[in-house]
């Protein structure tokens, strides 16, 4: 499996872009603020987008999907069913995922872990050695607990 990080937008968050190295299946993680970069990574080296991953449902991490979910009707989005009162817009085909689960993406799979905190819905994404953790953790600190509908516990 490979992985590429972009840091997008004002706030300069990280989308994701993960895939098979043989298969060139792949899926984006958190689009959002300038989608055409992945857009264009995605084209230049020949990927297939299976799907779209959400860690959270706050705009920061949800603004570019209606980008991919236009491109590409039948393109799945995966996000908790806690945070789907946050959504703006629901995508075409919103998906639930669960602590536990693995979302099939092609060739990969990658597995869900829960991780209330930032958000009711919060999760991790693990894919390969990577785990793909959002707002809920960062290097050093943990992500904001003091929004609405966040909890310390």
């Amino acid at each position: 499996m490979k992985m590429r990080q972009f840091k997008v937008g004002p706030m300069e968050n990280f989308s994701y872009l993960v895939w098979d190295e043989e298969t060139r299946d792949a899926a984006v993680i958190d689009p959002a603020w300038q989608p055409e970069a992945v857009a264009d990574f995605v084209k230049a080296e020949g990927l297939k987008i299976h799907c779209v991953l959400l860690t959270h449902a706050h705009p920061d991490h949800v603004n570019a999907v209606s980008f991919f979910t236009a491109a590409d009707k039948d393109l799945p989005v995966y996000l908790h069913e806690a945070d789907y009162f946050m959504l703006e817009s629901r995508p075409p085909l919103l998906r639930t995922v669960a602590d536990g689960e693995q979302v099939q993406a092609g060739a990969l799979k990658i597995g869900v872990l829960h991780t209330p905190g930032h958000t009711p819905g919060s999760v991790c994404y693990l894919a390969g050695d990577a785990v793909f953790t959002g707002d809920t953790l960062f290097i050093g600190e943990c992500g904001r607990v003091d929004l609405p509908g966040s909890s310390a516990e």
